[in-house]
């Protein structure tokens, strides 16, 4: 579907004037809970003597997917409950995500987001569900002046939430945890169009194995590249979207979709072409947009 098509839905959607993708630039020589040793480098003699560091996939230490689940029929979205116990709020909560996002009038923006990224080496995981980008300490989202740490970042396709019903290519999900361990996920819809360097770095370093990581170490990024210009958003409280699907997590879907390509779109879904929960009931919950 073109670009023109998804900016159209969803500004109508929406109703926001001016509602625009990012526009990042990319810099040349300028990364989940699943907490993993970072992998060492090997060092390289070249011709002139100099050491060049090479990425070397390592396996994934602290898996923390010991019980297997997935997408499929056997495995997947209606079963999680099944598989194990601490997966029962998979079925039985009442505070889910994802869910539908309906169209509602925007309130005052009493909640800002505001971001103090740094920096960071490259580092990717495959962890057999999805690809994920890990961030060291010490950077940073404020919600409404509340301090969360960045955590990871990972990928769905399609999208898990949808808007008025319509669901999008692609959904990255932004992970933050504060100092009681509570959860703030900032949501980015990704649909097709014009090739996206953000992307590009996270893609290019996939580890060839499923279960390893890779670290770059000469490959610095940024989280906030992958933030669209526009932040405004929906806010509700709800889960994560994988097992245990733990409940108390603050979500900020953002309103403004990030444009990738469509060899970005397919690349992605030549390793994981669904792995998007359904959407779960609202039970009434407030959703506010902001």
């Amino acid at each position: 579907m073109r670009i023109q098509h998804w900016i159209l839905l969803i500004c109508t959607i929406q109703l926001i004037s001016g509602c625009r993708s990012s526009k990042k630039k990319s810099e040349e020589a300028t990364p989940p809970s699943a907490e993993s040793e970072a992998s060492k480098e090997t060092m390289t003699p070249t011709a002139d003597a100099e050491a060049v560091p090479q990425a070397v996939d390592t396996p994934v230490h602290a898996n923390p997917y010991e019980t297997h689940w997935g997408y499929g029929d056997e495995d997947g979205p209606a079963k999680w409950s099944n598989l194990k116990e601490e997966y029962s709020l998979c079925e039985k909560g009442k505070l889910q995500s994802p869910i539908n996002l309906k169209w509602s009038k925007p309130q005052a923006n009493t909640r800002s987001i505001e971001f103090d990224y740094k920096d960071a080496p490259l580092q990717v995981v495959d962890n057999g569900h999805t690809v994920q980008v890990l961030f060291p300490e010490g950077s940073y989202a404020y919600f409404g002046g509340k301090k969360y740490e960045l955590v990871q970042m990972h990928f769905h396709s399609s999208s898990e939430h949808t808007l008025s019903g319509n669901q999008l290519p692609m959904e990255a999900h932004i992970v933050h945890k504060n100092e009681l361990g509570q959860l703030a996920v900032i949501g980015v819809f990704l649909i097709e169009g014009r090739f996206n360097p953000f992307i590009d770095k996270v893609w290019s370093h996939i580890p060839e194995v499923k279960n390893s990581e890779r670290l770059v170490p000469q490959l610095m990024i940024n989280a906030k590249d992958i933030i669209p210009d526009r932040l405004t958003y929906y806010f509700y409280v709800g889960s994560l979207t994988t097992p245990p699907c733990t409940e108390g997590v603050r979500w900020q879907m953002l309103n403004t979709p990030v444009e990738v390509s469509r060899d970005q779109i397919v690349t992605f879904r030549k390793l994981y072409s669904n792995n998007a929960r359904p959407v779960q009931p609202i039970n009434n919950r407030n959703v506010v947009n902001y």
